[in-house]
């Protein structure tokens, strides 16, 4: 029980220190959005609704595997503008 106690504290301590993440569905520990993640059919209606709930540009982590689901066409074109700028 003490080892998986210090476990979460450094898990969340480390996640404190990394660089801020758009928004997104609350998160477990390990399983990150894995509860809430949608079945193949229902995925473009499900990121459509985190697109309206937390913005145009939604974070989601499965697994230990960080996804950025963008929910708008603006919010794509800044993104590639601001990549062939760079």
């Amino acid at each position: 029980m003490h080892i998986c106690m210090c476990f979460l504290l450094l898990h969340r301590h480390l996640r404190k220190h990394q660089v801020p993440l758009p928004p997104g569905p609350p998160e477990w520990p390990l399983l990150g959005n894995f509860r809430v993640w949608p079945k193949t059919p229902d995925q473009p209606e499900v990121f459509s609704q985190w697109g309206k709930q937390y913005g145009p540009v939604t974070h989601v982590s499965v697994l230990g595997n960080s996804f950025t689901v963008l929910n708008s066409f603006q919010a794509v074109n800044e993104l590639l503008t601001r990549r062939s700028a760079n």
